[in-house]
């Protein structure tokens, strides 16, 4: 969907795909797509994880605040 402009999503998720695995398919097939990743375990970097170019990340817990401030600098 074309409308869609932000893929938001745990690095781990039921069914066995990672949010990293997510985040790297959307990007092949939409590489604008803005993605943010978020878990409450170490930073991607720190567990062997490379997550797309581009991709933000978000530590957890986080504050509805802290979250928002984040998707209004990626949307803008």
């Amino acid at each position: 969907h074309p409308e869609i402009s932000l893929v938001f999503t745990d690095m781990v998720m039921p069914g066995g795909m990672t949010g990293n695995e997510l985040a790297h398919r959307v990007r092949r097939f939409r590489p604008e797509m803005k993605i943010l990743v978020t878990s409450g375990y170490a930073a991607p970097s720190l567990a062997k994880e490379r997550l797309p170019e581009g991709a933000s990340w978000l530590l957890k817990p986080y504050t509805a605040r802290k979250l928002s401030k984040r998707l209004r600098e990626l949307l803008d």
